[in-house]
């Protein structure tokens, strides 16, 4: 069986196109100065907010794995009122 090498930043497709990862988004608040959204095998991960948005915010907070086959981390962006207000990577991306 040959695996398929990753080259130049860019994940590898599977024999279907579909490239083993996972992203999704969903809705979160500010709370502390914060958004905390849960990710699959990393677990609970908060992102600090930089600018100062009241207590109960909505949010919306999108994941997405990085990693060859096997995730290694997970970037999250976050935006509120139409703006990209924050992103961080835990693990290795």
């Amino acid at each position: 069986m040959r695996l398929p090498v990753q080259s130049g930043g860019v994940l590898p497709s599977s024999r279907s196109g579909v490239r083993p990862s996972f992203g999704f988004c969903v809705s979160v608040t500010v709370q502390n100065g914060q958004v905390c959204v849960d990710i699959p095998i990393f677990g609970k991960y908060c992102v600090s907010i930089p600018v100062p948005l009241p207590p109960g915010t909505a949010a919306q907070a999108c994941v997405s794995s990085c990693g060859s086959w096997i995730p290694t981390g997970a970037c999250v962006t976050v935006t509120a009122l139409g703006h990209q207000i924050a992103h961080q990577c835990v693990g290795s991306c």
